[in-house]
């Protein structure tokens, strides 16, 4: 992520951010504590750590637009493999022998077998060995100016707000039952991310037309109530395939919802 697609690094510089990112990963570490993505204090925590960290790359390959976007990304993407016990989807990884300790008693087909026996046990993991197959990167696996970049599809979805409807400027259920409508199908289906406060045609419209309808009036209670109101529609073994968190972007603040496919058909369509 700090090196693809961009910039272009010479090998002093390459081992310069090989250590950064490896001091980083110790750092987001230490704040991944219970509960984590559900706390403001902690999230905020987490990206400040980010900042401080990666503010020791170098500054030519790394001018203020590619170290901010590089932040974010990061940041993106440790909300996303890491789930609110700190645990990540790379703890049970199938171990591959890297250049500098290479293995010559682990076989093809050992690794082989490793993959196949883990995904009947685990979606998200069965799901990127598909898109990596067919050559896609997962939804979750992808930085909010990436999702907005693709435009909505059948794994990307945007909603304006969950609760508050503008046009008729009262709360709607019509509309937080189309929230639960759109998390159904992505778990019947291939999984995918849906973004809240984010108009059809990609515009911002950010939160705080909902946060106005939650306790606390702000992203843990939105996400409260997000989790709560998909648990009671669709069960909780359906919300246990999702990870809803707030992300600032632009100068206002989102609600980014994963969900991974499930192997159990929902009951909603």
């Amino acid at each position: 992520m700090l090196t693809k697609p961009d910039p272009t690094l010479t090998d002093d510089e390459q081992e310069l951010v090989k250590g950064v990112a490896k001091r980083l990963l110790a750092h987001v570490h230490e704040r991944l504590v219970l509960d984590w993505r559900h706390k403001a204090e902690t999230m905020a925590d987490v990206r400040v750590a980010i900042r401080d960290v990666l503010d020791e790359l170098p500054a030519e390959p790394y001018p203020r637009p590619v170290y901010d976007a590089k932040v974010q990304v990061v940041f993106d993407h440790v909300c996303t493999v890491y789930g609110d016990d700190g645990a990540s989807v790379y703890e049970e990884a199938v171990p591959v022998p890297t250049p500098e300790a290479p293995s010559a008693s682990l076989s093809v087909d050992e690794i082989t077998d490793s993959v196949v026996r883990k995904i009947p046990s685990d979606a998200e993991f069965a799901e990127l060995v598909a898109q990596h197959l067919r050559g896609e990167a997962p939804t979750f696996a992808r930085s909010i100016d990436e999702l907005l970049d693709n435009d909505e599809d059948d794994a990307v979805e945007f909603k304006s707000t969950a609760r508050w409807d503008v046009r008729e400027e009262r709360r709607n259920p019509a509309l937080e039952d189309a929230i639960v409508k759109t998390v159904a199908a992505f778990l019947n289906c291939e999984g995918g991310t849906l973004l809240i406060g984010i108009g059809p045609d990609g515009s911002l419209v950010g939160l705080e037309l909902d946060y106005a309808h939650v306790k606390p009036a702000n992203g843990d209670g939105f996400v409260n109530w997000l989790t709560t109101h998909l648990s009671n529609a669709l069960g909780a073994a359906s919300v246990m395939r999702t990870r809803a968190r707030i992300v600032p972007h632009a100068g206002a603040e989102i609600c980014r919802l994963d969900v991974a496919r499930s192997s159990r058909p929902s009951g909603r369509i």
